[in-house]
């Protein structure tokens, strides 16, 4: 038995939303850390931790690139779907607004004599 798939696109894009707002925060993330390493290597020039400061400030600035481009392709992954998902219920409700129409006048029969039967 196939089980009933609900998507709630609403919540599909607030979600992409948070993940844009997240990539955006990724990509400035660095830049303190960035100033302070170089600060750091202006103080310190010759010493092992100036160098180690400013490794550890590459590596993070390169970690918080992927992490921003990978929220920023997610963002757009979960926007396409529940945009796709909007598309598909609509259509949907589309292929049935002709039996809509068709029995917007029905009206139940009954058998004269017998209870009555509301719709």
């Amino acid at each position: 038995m196939v089980g009933i798939v609900m998507i709630e696109s609403a919540r599909i894009l607030s979600g992409a939303q948070k993940m844009k707002q997240l990539s955006s925060e990724a990509k400035s993330l660095p830049q303190d850390v960035v100033r302070a390493a170089q600060r750091a290597e202006t103080a310190n020039r010759g010493f092992m931790c100036a160098d180690g400061a400013k490794e550890f400030a590459d590596d993070f600035k390169e970690d918080m690139q992927e992490l921003h481009e990978h929220l920023s392709d997610t963002h757009s992954v979960l926007t396409k779907v529940a945009r796709s998902w909007d598309k598909a219920d609509e259509d949907g409700a589309a292929d049935f607004k002709p039996f809509e129409s068709d029995l917007s006048g029905f009206q139940v029969p009954t058998i004269n004599g017998g209870p009555s039967v509301r719709a």
